[in-house]
């Protein structure tokens, strides 16, 4: 580890009434009783051993042929960026585990949450294994450039600065922060040449250090800069490539580490619907076609969380919309045969060629209704989520299994009601840490762990996962979930004047972080 020379004032934190944090518990999983469950069932299991079911063999019984469909389209869509052997390692991970992440967003694996949760899966598989291989996301790209993931470019800390200060080197400028990411322009040579001029002044400043500089200069260049990465048409693309690249860079001590292969959701979703929905019979087919279900889908999803909701004009139906020549994405709502935007100035025929035409012309982005829907209740995916799609996956399945019932299409019901839907992916900022010249924890950020890191560093964050406990996290992290589910009018003062230091000390999780860097 690096030890970085500041010198290290006492920290007082003020003592937490245990009272007030049993409230705190009850009011933030009020709001996420799945979340809740999943961790009560849990609770004393360590990190390490809760990764490890994650790749379960999947006992589900899938139709031979959907299942093939799927891991076909996702292979191919690997083999396309990633190249033949690791499509086919996919292919045969997914033979058998069936499963899909999808936590994070669709772009650089900075952000610490992401970072963490994959390191998470990671840490069982670093010597190698028969069966896994791979940590296999699919990546939400339906998200603005402004999403506190950061998708806009990379972030690392400067620990022995004194605010310990989180540097943003970033990729675009602020005028595309309202844009999706999906569909977006590669960034060019010259999006890099800007983005070592901020470094350069960063150093010039001596906010970073020339070593911290050549550094993250070298990482730009490696891996930002490669050739094949410069080729791409669009952005997802680019962060496909680089993630793994830079995930490799991330595991270079562990040979045998699984590869990460980080895949848009959004894509899949839509070459799916093209090569096997549009044109034949099947239950996807008929949800989009089919008036009946067109009223069925209203009247089982209006008011569900990440679907839509017609009294609050919250959401679209299906779809979202990027017309050509518009900025930012736009809701879809169903009149008479069209999908059309409030105003009317963009409308899609409800048509097998509509929607096929709309999708081709990169004006169709599917929403987390129709991706889920297919991706977990047709095709039988199980996907692992963060800790709001634990309640909002469940949410949406008991409307299809209800809608599936009530059109009479009961073995689609039964099907559903099967696919696993509460499976969680501990994404907290919960395992790498740097510590700053206060004696502060900071999230680590994957560019944090490559530039303070060393060979031991994924030792140190094994042995973390081996101590801190399901329940210990999601103790330390309820204030975050707090503010998260409650708006700043919903919150109680006193509650949310509980710190995650105070949790951190009251639990003793200091005694099991293994900062990555620290000073002395």
């Amino acid at each position: 580890m690096k030890q970085l020379i500041n010198t290290k004032p006492q920290i007082h934190t003020p003592q937490l009434e245990i009272e007030l944090l049993s409230e705190l518990r009850e009011k933030a999983f009020a709001r996420r009783p799945q979340l809740e469950e999943i961790i009560n069932a849990s609770r004393d299991m360590t990190l390490f051993d809760f990764s490890k079911m994650y790749n379960v063999p999947y006992s589900q019984n899938i139709n031979a042929t959907l299942k093939l469909q799927f891991i076909d389209t996702f292979a191919k869509e690997v083999e396309r960026l990633l190249g033949i052997e690791v499509a086919a390692s996919c292919a045969r991970q997914l033979a058998t585990t069936y499963r899909v992440t999808t936590t994070d967003h669709h772009g650089p694996i900075s952000e610490p949450g992401m970072v963490n949760s994959n390191i998470h899966e990671a840490l069982p598989y670093l010597n190698g294994d028969e069966t896994i291989k791979n940590i296999i996301v699919l990546g939400c790209a339906n998200v603005s450039f402004d999403n506190e993931s950061f998708p806009r470019g990379l972030l690392f800390h400067v620990p022995s600065a004194i605010d310990a200060e989180c540097k943003q080197l970033v990729f675009f400028s602020r005028s595309v922060r309202a844009k999706p990411v999906i569909y977006h322009p590669s960034y060019d040579h010259e999006n890099l040449t800007n983005a070592k001029k901020l470094l350069a002044n960063w150093q010039i400043e001596k906010s970073i250090s020339e070593n911290e500089k050549n550094k993250v200069e070298k990482i730009l260049d490696d891996i930002y800069a490669e050739p094949s990465v410069m080729q791409c048409t669009n952005f997802s693309e680019q962060v496909t490539k680089t993630n793994y690249s830079l995930w490799a860079m991330l595991m270079k001590h562990y040979e045998n580490a699984p590869k990460l292969v980080y895949i848009e959701q959004e894509n899949i979703v839509n070459l799916l619907l093209l090569n096997y929905h549009l044109d034949q019979d099947t239950i996807i087919h008929r949800l989009l076609f089919t008036p009946k279900y067109h009223e069925l889908i209203i009247k089982h999803f209006n008011g569900i969380d990440k679907c839509f909701s017609l009294q609050e004009n919250k959401g679209t139906y299906l779809f979202w919309a990027l017309p050509n020549g518009q900025k930012y994405r736009v809701q879809l709502w169903k009149k008479g045969n069209f999908l059309t935007t409030d105003d009317g100035s963009y409308q899609v025929p409800l048509t097998p060629e509509g929607i096929r035409n709309a999708i081709n012309n990169k004006e169709l982005i599917p929403s987390t209704l129709m991706s889920f829907t297919l991706l977990s209740f047709y095709y039988g995916v199980k996907l692992t989520g963060g800790t709001n799609q634990t309640t909002y996956l469940n949410q949406m399945k008991e409307a299809f299994i209800n809608m599936q019932n009530e059109y009479g299409d009961t073995e689609s019901a039964k099907f559903a009601r099967k696919v696993p839907t509460k499976e969680l992916s501990v994404a907290l900022h919960n395992l790498a840490f740097l510590e700053n010249i206060w004696g502060n924890h900071l999230p680590a950020t994957c560019i944090d762990i490559i530039l303070y890191g060393d060979k031991n560093t994924m030792s140190s964050l094994k042995e973390e996962a081996q101590k801190l406990t399901l329940n210990e996290v999601f103790e330390w992290a309820l204030p975050d979930l707090y503010s998260w589910y409650y708006s700043a009018a919903e919150r109680s003062p006193l509650l949310s004047n509980i710190s995650k230091a105070q949790i951190r000390d009251y639990l003793g999780i200091d005694e099991k972080i293994i900062p990555i860097a620290i000073p002395s």
